[in-house]
């Protein structure tokens, strides 16, 4: 379950990793395979740390507990779902460098759909025309 304290050991966290571990990662091996895959694990690990940032973010941002985690009830000093305040996204964007948080209303099925949601919703316009950016081999 989480909990504001929790979430704000683990700001504390990260920023001692980002501090402290990340200058010093080390991205060699004893091949060009195992070396190229800690360059990648290296420059994925700042990617991870802005996810647990974002996650945390807006976990605090919403005080309520919503949907299936350990019963619905996932944060402790919330342990409600409060649609009346929150029956709404919690929206994160990069602004001078910081994280800034907005809301934007729920899509309800009653609503028409409009060009714009459709291609949002779906998977098309994500696929790269390189048909290689998918492949897994070797």
């Amino acid at each position: 379950m989480r909990s504001e304290e929790g979430i704000n050991a683990a700001f504390a966290d990260l920023a001692d990793i980002e501090q402290n571990a990340i200058p010093n990662i080390a991205a060699t091996g004893e091949t060009e395979k195992e070396s190229a895959t800690k360059v990648r694990q290296a420059i994925e690990a700042e990617g991870q740390i802005t996810l647990c940032r974002l996650l945390g973010t807006a976990s605090l941002e919403r005080t309520e507990s919503r949907g299936g985690y350990f019963g619905g009830a996932y944060r402790l000093e919330h342990p409600d779902q409060d649609d009346e305040n929150w029956l709404k996204n919690v929206v994160l964007r990069k602004e001078s460098g910081a994280i800034k948080v907005s809301h934007d209303a729920v899509v309800t099925l009653d609503e028409e759909f409009t060009p714009d949601m459709i291609r949002a919703m779906s998977t098309e316009w994500a696929i790269p025309d390189d048909p290689e950016y998918y492949s897994t081999s070797e």
